[in-house]
């Protein structure tokens, strides 16, 4: 695992553990044993080294979560995002399906605080056009990757979660146009690095 997500996840923990045990026992939090569904949608942006500009694109995911503990959950997702890299003439297209770790703060002003980290298998596609190349070529690889980041829930009623998400990712597809031009992120010797943040919104239900 990257250092630099080393370190983030241990801020994360060290923050969020000691109020972690104390977020189930509160009116409006998600208790120990409580599984959740919820969609999420908004905007990755592609901040990979090498890529000009922050080229954003439409980002949507459907989670399944389950509160092993008071305070602490366990999620699977599957989603995805595309981004298009003008400079280059590349459409990079990601699919993910990721496991992550939730540590939930308590209850503030009717909203639940939580960090979340975790990692997953991306499909990758990267697509060139023909105007930047001899003719259009594109790649599709399985690569590991992992993110971390914060966010909130907030209750409406018995049912009804809505939450707001930021994540950052760490990916690299490797072998992906590797020492070419055609890199979407030209600064991984190995593949394209094709790092970002992503920012969503999300509603669900609560069971």
């Amino acid at each position: 695992m990257p250092t630099r997500l080393r370190v983030l996840l241990a801020a994360l923990v060290l923050s969020l553990a000691p109020a972690a045990a104390r977020a189930g026992d509160e009116a409006g939090a998600l208790d120990a044993g409580a599984t959740y569904v919820t969609g999420r949608v908004g905007a990755f942006l592609l901040t990979a080294r090498g890529v000009s500009g922050t080229p954003a694109g439409p980002d949507a995911e459907v989670t399944a979560g389950r509160v092993v503990l008071p305070g602490v959950a366990l999620e699977v997702a599957g989603g995805g995002w595309r981004v298009r890299v003008a400079a280059s003439d590349t459409t990079v297209t990601v699919l993910p399906v990721t496991l992550s770790v939730k540590l939930f703060a308590p209850m503030e002003h009717g909203f639940q605080p939580y960090a979340v980290a975790g990692g997953g298998a991306y499909w990758t596609r990267l697509a060139v056009d023909a105007t930047q190349a001899s003719s259009a070529a594109q790649d599709e690889r399985w690569s590991g990757g992992f993110h971390a980041g914060l966010g909130a829930l907030h209750r409406l009623g018995e049912r009804l979660v809505v939450g707001v998400d930021f994540r950052y990712v760490l990916l690299e597809a490797r072998g992906t146009f590797a020492g070419t031009a055609l890199s979407a992120g030209g600064a991984a010797p190995n593949g394209a690095r094709l790092d970002g943040v992503r920012l969503t919104a999300s509603a669900g239900m609560a069971f």
